[in-house]
Parts: C-alpha cells; sequence; structure tokens
C-alpha cells in the first residue's frame, strides 16, 4: 500500500546542550517574578501561575540567552520543513505549576508555531498532551504516530516542542511536590 500523509501536526524537539549552564539563574528569576506580578491568562479553568499578557520576557536579560537558542531552533523546525518567511510578534511567558495543576486543552489560534520550553522539574512531571479529536471514533490494534488521538510527551529539563499553534495541547495533572516550570513562545510568520 502506498501512503500520501496530509496536513500532518509536525512536532518538533530539540535538546538544549547548554541547560544545566542557564537552569538556576532561569529558575530563581522565574520565582523572583511570580512575587512580584498577579497571574496573567484570564478565562483559564485552572489556577496556573504564569506570566501571559503581563510581561515581555524578551526584555528580562536573564532570558536572553535562552530565548535566542529557542529562536535558532524555531528558525531550524522551519527550515526543515520549507516554511518561508520570518519570525514576528514574539509571545513569551512562563508557567509554574505546583502539586494539583494543570491545563485543559486549549490551542494558539493567533498564532503560527508555539514553543514550550521545559525549565524545571522532575522526572515525574506532568506530561504534555497533545490531541486530535477526529480520531475518536476509530479502535486500533496498536497506537502509533499515524493513527492516535492522543500523544503523550514525558517532561523531561531542557527539552524544546515546537508545533503549528492551532494543535489542540494539555497538560496533564502535576502531582509531585516540586514546581513544574515552563516557557512558552507564540510566534506569528510574515512572508518577506
Amino acid at each position: 500500500m502506498q501512503k500520501i500523509r496530509l496536513f500532518p501536526k509536525v512536532i518538533g524537539f530539540f535538546i538544549n546542550p547548554n541547560h544545566n549552564k542557564i537552569e538556576d539563574n532561569i529558575i530563581k528569576k522565574c520565582l523572583d517574578i511570580e512575587k512580584q506580578y498577579n497571574k496573567g491568562g484570564d478565562n483559564w479553568l485552572t489556577n496556573v501561575f504564569n506570566t501571559s499578557g503581563k510581561l515581555d520576557l524578551y526584555k528580562e536579560k536573564e532570558f536572553e540567552v535562552l530565548l535566542k537558542w529557542i529562536d535558532d531552533r524555531v528558525l531550524d523546525y522551519c527550515k526543515d520543513l520549507n516554511i518561508l518567511g520570518t519570525l514576528s510578534n514574539k509571545n513569551a511567558w512562563f508557567n509554574i505549576y505546583r502539586k494539583g495543576d494543570s491545563q485543559e486543552f486549549h490551542n494558539h489560534p493567533s498564532s503560527s508555531l508555539s514553543v514550550i520550553y521545559y525549565v524545571d522539574g522532575d522526572s515525574k512531571s506532568a506530561n504534555t498532551v497533545f490531541t486530535d479529536f477526529d480520531m475518536l471514533n476509530l479502535k486500533c490494534s496498536e497506537y502509533n504516530e499515524d493513527n492516535s488521538m492522543s500523544w503523550k510527551i514525558p517532561f523531561e529539563k531542557g527539552k524544546l516542542i515546537i508545533f503549528k499553534s492551532n494543535t489542540l495541547h494539555a497538560v496533564e495533572k502535576h502531582n509531585t511536590i516540586n514546581e513544574r516550570i515552563t516557557l512558552a513562545i507564540n510566534y506569528n510568520i510574515i512572508l518577506n
């Protein structure tokens, strides 16, 4: 049988080889900012602390090296998928999940590409789950990337996930006492 994969949801992964060098400063900055700002991101069912709409992480010097590395990996993702244009309207924020926190399924319809970067947590930190509810009525003998309704990405410090912004994703219930800190960015792509 021949196959054509139409309209795939390609999730890109990168591991930051320098995460250990920047981790402590990023975590400290996130926890310091949490003390200074009210929670952002209105209209959520959950109570996860985030800085969405509260401050521009691109203007915070502690995030400069990490954000540059992430931007470069997004460009690599675009090059690999032959996506043309320039990244614009970068909107970066961070999330702090504590025991019992989760995030419902959502997407970012006003953006082109989105990323999640795992800053801090342990190996049992909550997974990120991607879904395609269109696959709901299919029963399969074995689930794989082509036929699954959902796919879990395990937490790993220093891991970057890149995906089309309209892809539905969620965070499972976080069940450890250690914080789960992630950084997220939305990008628009404009044609030159």
